[in-house]
């Protein structure tokens, strides 16, 4: 009494003969369905990155603090005048992680004799202040008000590669020279 060994591979009726011929097809395109799905998830992930889908969580400026310092020059002395501070709040400005943060600002003098911007520092933690355009320094027109006369500004501030939630404060130096 013999007891035959069935190979796997042996076919033992003719559907089985039509699985061994198509196992190859199978395969093949298994294979492609595999390919396939990797490219998809790939494009998808790329388009995502392109468009932004996986930035940095987005944080936001509460108020931003602006301080003038302010040296007078005059021929009996120069004289500093540090308490002059704006705070603009509420703000909702958000911004990116290590982005950079910008924003147009107009300037005028309401006074006498010239003024300039000569810089700008940044005293928030982490942020940085990068420049302005047009680049400082810059001597402000002479007029009664904003609307009759002023130069604008565009603020670029480097802000930092850490979560932060809070006020923006800053001091712009000034040169007053007459008047």
């Amino acid at each position: 009494m013999g007891f035959g060994v069935l190979m796997p591979d042996e076919p033992t009726s003719a559907h089985s003969k039509e699985t061994t011929k198509e196992r190859p097809r199978k395969r093949s395109l298994r294979l492609l369905v595999i390919i396939a799905s990797i490219g998809v998830v790939a494009v998808v992930i790329l388009a995502a990155i392109l468009l932004g889908g996986f930035n940095l969580p987005s944080h936001h400026i509460t108020a931003y603090g602006e301080t003038l310092f302010i040296t007078s020059h005059s021929s009996s002395g120069d004289v500093i005048d540090t308490n002059t501070t704006h705070i603009w709040a509420p703000s909702n400005d958000h911004y990116r992680v290590g982005s950079q943060v910008k924003w147009d600002e107009s300037f005028h003098n309401g006074g006498s004799g010239v003024m300039n911007i000569t810089s700008i520092l940044c005293t928030t933690p982490g942020f940085t202040f990068v420049g302005s355009s047009p680049a400082l320094p810059q001597t402000l027109p002479n007029t009664p008000t904003k609307e009759d006369g002023a130069i604008s500004l565009t603020l670029t501030f480097d802000a930092p590669s850490t979560q932060y939630t809070g006020p923006l404060n800053y001091t712009i130096f000034y040169d007053h020279y007459g008047g």
